[in-house]
Parts: C-alpha cells; sequence; structure tokens
C-alpha cells in the first residue's frame, strides 16, 4: 500500500481495508498486525525468549493497530 505521505508499506492483507479507512479519515498509523499470535511465533515482537509460547497462545486471532498517542481519543470516540 500507498501511504498518506506516498510511501510503500506491506500491510497484513487482513489488515489492508481497515488501515485504508484509517487513512482515509486522516489517521497515521505506525503499525498493524493481523494476528499476533503468529507474529509473536514469527519472533516480530519483543518477547522474551521464555514468554513466547505463552504470548503466542494470548495473542492468538488478535489484530492491531498503533496510531499516535494523540490521534487516540478521537479515533476512541467515533
Amino acid at each position: 500500500m500507498t501511504t498518506m505521505d506516498g510511501e510503500q508499506v506491506e500491510i497484513d492483507v487482513l489488515m489492508v481495508p481497515v488501515i485504508a479507512e484509517l487513512w482515509r479519515l486522516g489517521y497515521a498509523t505506525l503499525r498493524s498486525c493481523q494476528d499476533g499470535g503468529e507474529a509473536t511465533l514469527a519472533g516480530t515482537t519483543a518477547a522474551e525468549p521464555d514468554q513466547i509460547e505463552r504470548l503466542a497462545l494470548l495473542n492468538a486471532g488478535r489484530a492491531w493497530v498503533t496510531v499516535r498517542q494523540d490521534a487516540a481519543p478521537a479515533l476512541l470516540a467515533l
């Protein structure tokens, strides 16, 4: 996908509609993930090695998006 600033970025396929709508509304996104459990198992998180399995199970199937802290209150009010 192409960001609001014209930068090419990779977005998880299931997150594309969510990210596209956030961008359309003017929210800049910092990070996103369509499955936190998969990300944990892939080693793309800061999880400690002895916590990876537990955290992967905890976050399996959970999607998330990070926006700037100052944008969060307005986004939550939608």
